[in-house]
């Protein structure tokens, strides 16, 4: 089946980057890219697995190695190695279980495997289409130091859906790309600051116990460097995962 039934879905991806970086005016009417810029990844479900693993893909070689991904990578110089340099950022919603072999072929390698990429984990405590606490653990495997996890206080009863039928997480998406690929300080303020209009205060996150929460209490964390918010969370800033 196409693309292994997903489990190399992400290839797709770095293809697509590797197209336009070869050819940045292939279509400006429909694509008009800037391919001077760091490019943003994300995706729902199982596009949210792809942005994980495009990330694991740039930070750390060896993952994926043994498996027959690693010489589509290695193919024609690096091709798609190169592609997967170019990422700036990475954006997973309700994406799916990491540590499911199913959709990840080489669990072992992505375990700590980002390193570098900043990482914004978005999840909802009415999402019981995926399993309890696998976004926290996905955030967990994350070792950069700017990254974000927020397990939404959904109303919206479209539960995993949500994005799709609702999307209401698309500025978000679009915030934390231009944040952390193009360094833009505005959107950057608008994800770790403390305003109205600011993420802490204008998405309202799970309360402790909750489903999907990080250490069953965590509805959201924002790392950046030294600095953290919640302050009495910072440690799981610097948590490692297991599997």
């Amino acid at each position: 089946p196409a693309c292994d039934n997903g489990r190399v879905d992400y290839l797709e991806a770095l293809k697509v980057i590797h197209f336009f970086a070869q050819d940045p005016a292939a279509n400006v009417d429909l694509a008009p890219v800037d391919m001077s810029q760091q490019v943003s990844v994300g995706g729902h479900s199982g596009g949210g697995r792809v942005a994980l693993q495009v990330a694991a893909v740039r930070d750390t070689p060896a993952y994926l190695q043994g498996t027959p991904s690693a010489e589509v990578l290695d193919r024609d110089d690096g091709a798609l190695r190169k592609a997967a340099q170019r990422v700036g950022a990475a954006v997973a919603l309700y994406a799916d279980d990491m540590r499911d072999t199913i959709s990840n072929p080489d669990v072992e390698g992505f375990t700590n495997s980002i390193k570098t990429t900043p990482v914004f984990v978005i999840t909802s405590s009415d999402d019981f289409g995926l399993t309890n606490g696998a976004g926290w653990w996905d955030f967990t495997n994350v070792g950069t130091a700017s990254k974000i996890f927020i397990d939404l206080r959904d109303k919206s009863m479209q539960g995993h859906m949500e994005p799709i039928e609702v999307g209401s997480d698309g500025p978000w998406v679009a915030l934390f790309g231009q944040a952390m690929a193009l360094g833009n300080m505005t959107a950057k303020r608008l994800l770790y600051g403390d305003c109205p209009e600011c993420l802490r205060n204008a998405r309202p996150h799970a309360m402790p116990k909750a489903r999907n929460t990080g250490a069953g209490k965590v509805g959201i964390l924002l790392c950046d460097g030294a600095t953290a918010w919640p302050e009495e969370d910072a440690s799981f800033c610097s948590a490692t995962a297991s599997v």
